[in-house]
């Protein structure tokens, strides 16, 4: 009797588990009919600050879905500024950065010029266990860098829109540009070309691979950039004369390139 009684009992906690189970679907899966339903709710309204909140909420409620990384990644791609990208970018490095699903996301963040963002690359760069994600990591923090010097010109030649600045990206970001040393920005610049060019060398950028677009990266940081001296040119001039870009140093030399395609 008491072997009997043991077996009903074990039959129906099973059967309690599974009707559990029924009435509450897995947390990932409730993760994903919600995210579906945020992507329905964007597409339908097409505007992405009023969901983004939104998307943020659904990642730090299921922290532990691959959703989570899904949500903030989807805010990064259409959010360019505020503080929503700012939230989304600094969940990703505290409680994501070792997610093998970043590979969009270093691509998206040299056009989302912040604090955060750098932050963000620089880390994957150095913790994610993923090679591919390090070398998405690493030649785009490059691109990110060289985007900022343009932007430091711009700041430096405009400073009596100073405040225009700190509207647009932020006070502290705007005080990061006025700090930053141009020259050893360049410098970082050039050690992360370095860097890619024989770790992730072979690794597909486009039409072409890392390892050719940093090397030429290289050739123009250190040949081509203000106040190095020009590589030598040769050619002929329109008599059919023979010249060498040297012949004129000292001179003011006017460099007119032109082609057919």
């Amino acid at each position: 009797m008491s072997r009997l009684l043991t077996i009903v009992s074990g039959l129906l906690l099973c059967a309690t588990t599974v009707q559990s189970q029924e009435k509450s679907p897995p947390a990932t899966d409730e993760a994903a009919r919600q995210y579906k339903l945020l992507i329905d709710e964007f597409e339908e309204d097409g505007e992405a600050r009023e969901v983004a909140g939104q998307f943020i909420a659904l990642a730090e409620q299921y922290p532990n879905s691959p959703v989570a990384v899904d949500s903030l990644a989807w805010v990064i791609d259409n959010v360019s500024r505020g503080m929503d990208l700012g939230r989304a970018t600094t969940l990703l490095a505290t409680s994501h950065l070792q997610s093998k699903r970043l590979e969009s996301v270093c691509r998206q963040l040299p056009s989302r010029p912040s604090l955060q963002s750098e932050k963000l690359l620089r880390e994957l760069r150095e913790k994610n266990p993923h090679k591919d994600v390090r070398a998405q990591a690493s030649f785009h923090l490059a691109v990110y860098l060289k985007r900022q010097l343009v932007l430091i010109e711009a700041f430096r030649k405009e400073k009596a829109n100073r405040q225009q600045f700190e509207q647009f990206y932020g006070k502290d970001f705007t005080e990061h540009l006025d700090r930053l040393d141009m020259s050893e920005s360049l410098k970082d610049i050039e050690t992360i070309y370095e860097d890619v060019s024989w770790k992730f060398s072979n690794i597909r950028l486009g039409d072409s691979t890392m390892g050719r677009t940093a090397r030429r990266e290289l050739y123009a940081i250190r040949n081509l950039s203000p106040g190095r001296t020009a590589p030598e040119i040769t050619g002929q001039d329109v008599d059919g004369n023979r010249f060498k870009l040297s012949d004129y140093r000292g001179k003011v030399v006017l460099l007119d390139f032109w082609g057919h395609w």
